[in-house]
C-alpha cells in the first residue's frame, strides 16, 4: 500500500477533503482486491492492514464531522442571540 494514502488518511479530511477521500476510495479499492485474491500470499496482512487504516480513516471523518457540527451550531447559537 503506498505511503501516501496512509498519510492521507491519518492525517484526516480537515485540511484536504479530497485527497483524504481519494485515499479513503484508494483503500476501499485495495480492500476489495484483496478480499476477491485472499489466495495471494502477503493478501492477509495486506487486508488488515487496509481494513484498520479504513476504519481509522472512518473515525477521523466521523471526528471532523462532528467538530463541524459543533462550530456551526455555535456559530448559529451566536447569530440567534445577537
Amino acid at each position: 500500500m503506498e505511503m501516501q494514502v496512509e498519510n492521507k488518511v491519518l492525517k484526516g479530511p480537515e485540511n484536504d477533503l479530497g485527497g483524504f477521500l481519494a485515499a479513503v476510495d484508494q483503500l476501499q479499492n485495495n480492500v476489495e482486491f484483496f478480499t476477491l485474491n485472499s489466495s495471494l500470499k502477503a493478501s492477509d496482512g495486506a487486508l488488515n492492514h487496509a481494513r484498520g487504516l479504513l476504519n481509522k480513516g472512518m473515525t477521523r471523518l466521523a471526528e471532523e464531522f462532528k467538530a463541524l457540527l459543533a462550530r456551526h451550531r455555535f456559530n448559529d447559537l451566536q447569530y440567534h442571540e445577537s
